[in-house]
Formats: structure tokens, C-alpha cells, sequence
């Protein structure tokens, strides 16, 4: 049996590299067709304070909440949505305490974005200190 040079592995490594590239992308393409749930963290927003009025504790920080989607946009987040997050509006709190009941309209996601939030886990609700200036 006779070896031809250039007929080894390393023959046409471009293309071969290629194919094997696109059978990735392929594969990620479809499993990113299902439709996932995790568990994030999203950061918290705090609009609408009056001014005639200041927070006394900052509050949490995050939540965490379940999100639902294409596992493609899940699994990207970090890259597709940064800046998915939770709108607490203030603008009707009274003195001394704010109750917080977190619902799935406050998060604020693109317009692109195909998630949805399914739950929120951690706190669900929580209460605010205020005080008048």
C-alpha cells in the first residue's frame, strides 16, 4: 500500500476545521430550540422616589427569579440581556413603610428578548423604610 503525499490527516485541516464548526453551530442551533427554565439573578432598580422622601434601608440589592425562554437566549444572557432588570416603582410609596410585592411586569427586558419571567424565588416581597426630607 502506497501513502500519497498530502493524503494524511492534515489534508484539507481548513476544511475539515470548518465542518466541524458548523456541526457545532448546528447543534447548538438546535438545542437552543428548547424552551428552558433557570434560576438568575437580577439586579434591582429603584424609580419614582419623590423627593420629598428618602429610603432609610437600600433594600435587596438582586432577586433571584425563575426565567423561562429559547435556552440559546437563556444560557446567553450575560451577553444578550444585560440590562434585564427589576423596576421597583416608588413613586406612590407614604411613609414609614413601603410594602413590595414582586410581580413578572417589573422586569424590564428588551424588546427582542423571547424570556419570560416565571417566578420570582428570592425575596418574593419585602418592605421599605422611608422617611419624609
Amino acid at each position: 500500500m502506497t501513502v500519497r503525499p498530502g493524503s494524511g490527516w492534515r489534508h484539507d485541516l481548513g476544511l475539515k476545521l470548518l465542518s466541524v464548526l458548523l456541526a457545532l453551530l448546528l447543534w447548538l442551533f438546535v438545542q437552543g430550540a428548547r424552551i428552558v427554565d433557570r434560576e438568575m439573578d437580577l439586579p434591582v432598580r429603584y424609580v419614582g422616589l419623590p423627593d420629598s422622601l428618602e429610603l432609610l434601608d437600600p433594600g435587596p440589592k438582586s432577586v433571584r427569579a425563575v426565567l423561562s425562554g429559547p435556552a440559546q437566549e437563556i444560557l446567553l444572557r450575560p451577553m444578550l440581556l444585560p440590562q434585564a432588570t427589576v423596576r421597583v416603582d416608588l413613586s406612590r410609596a407614604r411613609p414609614p413603610r413601603h410594602h413590595v410585592a414582586l410581580a413578572a411586569r417589573d422586569v424590564a427586558l428588551p424588546a427582542h428578548a423571547r424570556i419570560a419571567v416565571v417566578r420570582f424565588l428570592d425575596p418574593v416581597a419585602f418592605e421599605l423604610r422611608l422617611e419624609g426630607r
